[in-house]
């Protein structure tokens, strides 16, 4: 068909082997229609699913259909460590399988357009120390702090982006003002178009914390009647033990280090930045000296260490650093500057 010719020119360029001229016919068939676009994404996002893809010219349907089910075998442990679907529909599993495997060309869409339920959802986890990236179908990007679970459809729909989270998160969202993208919490929704922020929802922290840096994002509790919109260098809290929610302005810069791996304090109370350094490194730091708490600490630390930022500490109030086991820490003495 003169479709797969089109389609054999997209996988040519994905693998970067598209001359100059089918360079130029493949975007000239892009810009007849929509459909055309929609079909590049597709493949393109099947492709990045399928590092390992290697295109079939010469199509046979039967022979790629049995090679198809003996590749999602192999892959099923694989897929399953860094991003595990999870079906609505249990006849389809292995359909679903069939996405993240190496899959040809022809069976490869025919199963990407017909049988992918809309619902079905990609889950990625996090572990312990463990933060990942990703790139949504509609090119948005997230970063995931460690012990997150995080679900996304293998394509949206069209007339809504609708994720989910648990743990902490970093986005970056794809401006579409017809198509909105929501995140859903077990204690709220939060609702953007295109913007940058941070979303933070421990379960065990009872407390939903939103920090924008671009756009607006809406916070919408799910057991409050109340709902606020947050804009750029603004923080919203929802508190779930008292359902309080509010907006404060953001002046901490720091809510997005477990992503930049940077900290910037300005003339802030060095008892402050202990306790921001007892949670972002999960320690405990005593500051011996109480007349040393208020002593204000300006700097900023790139790929901060615990153990950088005690000795630049020290080194500037002429303090003494004690590190009394692998999560304890001492600051004795020292100079308020």
């Amino acid at each position: 068909m003169e479709k797969d010719k089109y389609i054999t020119l997209i996988y040519k360029r994905l693998k970067g082997e598209a001359n100059q001229a089918e360079q130029a016919l493949l975007d000239d068939w892009l810009s007849l229609s929509e459909d055309n676009k929609k079909l590049f994404r597709q493949i393109e996002r099947e492709w990045q699913l399928s590092a390992n893809y290697t295109p079939v010219i010469d199509i046979d349907e039967e022979k790629d259909f049995k090679t198809l089910l003996l590749r999602i075998q192999k892959e099923k442990e694989k897929q399953k460590h860094d991003a595990r679907i999870i079906p609505s529909k249990p006849l389809k599993r292995w359909l679903t399988w069939a996405v993240a495997a190496s899959i040809t060309l022809v069976c490869g869409l025919w199963l990407l357009n017909n049988y992918i339920a809309p619902n079905d959802m990609l889950l990625v986890q996090t572990g312990a120390g463990e933060k990942k990236e990703l790139v949504l179908p509609d090119g948005s990007h997230v970063w995931l702090n460690e012990h997150s679970n995080f679900s996304y459809p293998e394509l949206f729909d069209g007339t809504a982006r609708t994720v989910r989270l648990e743990g902490e998160g970093y986005f970056e969202v794809t401006n579409k003002k017809k198509v909105p993208f929501t995140i859903e919490t077990k204690e709220a929704n939060i609702s953007v178009l295109g913007t940058a922020f941070n979303l933070r929802a421990y379960t065990g922290e009872m407390k939903v914390t939103v920090v924008v840096d671009e756009g607006k994002v809406k916070l919408d509790p799910k057991t409050s009647h109340q709902s606020l919109v947050i804009s750029k260098n603004e923080k919203g809290i929802f508190d779930v033990n008292n359902q309080l929610i509010q907006v404060v302005k953001a002046d901490n810069s720091n809510d997005s280090f477990w992503k930049t791996g940077t900290l910037v304090y300005k003339n802030t109370p060095l008892v402050k930045v202990a306790a921001d350094l007892e949670k972002y490194f999960n320690v405990l730091i005593d500051i011996t000296d109480e007349k040393m708490l208020a002593c204000p600490v300006t700097g900023r630390f790139p790929n901060a260490t615990i153990q950088n930022i005690l000795r630049d500490i020290s080194v500037s109030f002429k303090m003494t650093v004690k590190q009394i086991n692998n999560r304890s820490y001492q600051l004795d003495n020292g100079v308020c500057q």
